[in-house]
């Protein structure tokens, strides 16, 4: 499975929209760590457009969410929707 992507700091023009669900699972350093989308942004280009948010997540087994952050294209395979314990395929 593929990490998420990071992507390029989104314009402070676009409008940030407030997560319907921010407690996510995100794939990094090949594994799935919990994690929190704090917004989502809609930037149109590079066309046809894309989601971006802005995340942060456990990047050792040490440390508590949180600890790493940045800019991140969604994607449902690499960002999903956390709903307990148990990451995605586990």
């Amino acid at each position: 499975m593929r990490d998420a992507e990071e992507a390029e700091f989104p314009p402070t023009s676009l409008p940030r929209v407030p997560p319907r669900h921010p407690e996510v699972w995100i794939q990094a350093d090949g594994r799935w760590w919990p994690g929190r989308v704090t917004s989502w942004v809609w930037v149109p280009r590079p066309a046809p457009g894309r989601w971006v948010v802005w995340a942060s997540w456990r990047g050792d087994a040490g440390s508590e969410v949180g600890s790493v952050r940045a800019w991140l294209v969604y994607d449902p395979e690499t960002i999903r929707v956390r709903d307990g314990d148990e990451a995605p395929g586990g």
